[in-house]
């Protein structure tokens, strides 16, 4: 599946003229199709395909029903004010299989938060953003962006995709240009932009990612975390509202997560909503403002970070570890500590910084 650089199913569909770092190359890209466009898989990563979404749903074994995806006027009520993008009762199940990934699935997501989705492989988070992105169709349910459903033409597509960008957890998914500014640059140009506006946006995200020196490498040479650097770069481009991650820090040394996180920040302080999935519970409790709880294609919970992430039950149900500063809080706590703070540490370091002479209690 293709992700941030590509023109279908993350950057939108249709060609635009424009020039810019690589723009004449591009322009051309743009208008001639590309290798392995026949095959069924590469024409859905290439956005040729505006949607998947099979019109019928499996009840079971041999058994469908047509249904129609997405919700029509009234069927609905009213979204709430606070949520910038909404997913009400999602139901897919992929081809070939009698269990659905999503079953009935509903999630808001406000505006401005860092929200992240937890849960074991094949609970249903890289399907869910998969759907919110639009590269899935529900076979029911609809989802809405500030009050406005979901569009599955491709001019639909288009808008929806320049608010809302994906990018995968494997950047090589979504990599697709000869160099790494052409890639960044694809779906600005895409966008219509002109020239020198074209320019100055991949700029300023080359350099915010660290990837101006690498500007004319083929994105197949670099190393691992710098072409997710690339993807990440190639959706930020497009300034979208909503920037969905699949594992960002997936494949990522320590010092690599760090400048991950550190760019993601930025993006949000600048008002971007994060939506992102992970197998890591630290990350989440320290870094995420809500998690959602994933089990059998449906959310377990939904809640604050510090709540949720503490709740015993809830993370066996989800088949989840505590994180280790909560593990690490009550042990210290069972040993005689005394916690001098009334909020709980996000993370191992900031506990660190509590343990003080004053809160140990020697018994």
């Amino acid at each position: 599946m293709a992700g941030g650089g590509v023109a279908g199913a993350y950057h939108g569909t249709g060609a635009a003229p424009g020039a810019g770092v690589g723009c004449a190359r591009v322009r051309r890209r743009l208008a001639t199709p590309s290798p392995g466009a026949g095959d069924p898989g590469r024409r859905l990563e290439l956005g040729l395909w505006p949607a998947v979404g099979p019109g019928r749903r499996r009840l079971g074994p041999g058994v469908w029903r047509t249904v129609r995806a997405g919700g029509g006027p009234g069927r609905f009520p009213a979204m709430s004010p606070a949520l910038l993008l909404e997913a009400r009762s999602l139901v897919h199940t992929y081809p070939g299989r009698d269990t659905p990934a999503l079953d009935g699935l509903s999630l808001g997501v406000e505006r401005g938060e860092r929200l992240a989705l937890l849960g074991p492989n094949g609970a249903g988070k890289t399907t869910l953003l998969l759907h919110l992105n639009g590269s899935l169709r529900p076979q029911d349910g609809e989802i809405r962006l500030a009050g406005e459903p979901q569009g599955y033409d491709r001019a639909a597509l288009r808008r929806w995709r320049s608010r809302v960008q994906l990018v995968l957890q494997e950047p090589d998914d979504q990599l697709f240009a000869a160099s790494v500014s052409e890639d960044v640059a694809f779906g600005p140009l895409n966008q219509g932009l002109d020239e020198r506006e074209a320019e100055e946006r991949v700029a300023r995200v080359l350099e915010e990612f660290s990837l101006s020196a690498l500007a004319d490498q083929p994105p197949h040479l670099l190393s691992h975390g710098q072409r997710k650097r690339v993807a990440m770069a190639g959706a930020v481009a497009m300034r979208p509202d909503i920037l969905i991650l699949d594992e960002p820090t997936a494949g990522l040394d320590a010092s690599g997560q760090m400048e991950m996180l550190a760019a993601l920040e930025r993006l949000n302080d600048d008002g971007t909503t994060l939506v992102f999935s992970t197998h890591d519970v630290d990350l989440a409790h320290a870094w995420a403002d809500r998690v959602a709880l994933f089990a059998q294609g449906r959310i377990l919970a939904l809640g604050p970070a510090q709540s949720v992430l503490r709740d015993p039950a809830l993370l066996r149900a989800a088949a989840l570890q505590p994180p280790m500063v909560v593990r690490l809080t009550h042990a210290l706590q069972a040993a005689g500590w005394r916690d001098p703070e009334t909020t709980p540490a996000r993370d191992v370091e900031a506990l660190a910084r509590r343990l003080t002479p004053e809160s140990l209690v020697v018994r």
